[in-house]
């Protein structure tokens, strides 16, 4: 099971702005 930080590809002590632009960005691919 892949966590959070990998899914995104973030760091594990990435800002909350830098794993919300992530997630913007996988959101935005998977649509």
């Amino acid at each position: 099971m892949a966590n959070y930080y990998d899914v995104l590809k973030v760091s594990p002590k990435a800002s909350s702005a830098e794993i919300k632009s992530a997630y913007r960005r996988l959101a935005q691919t998977s649509s």
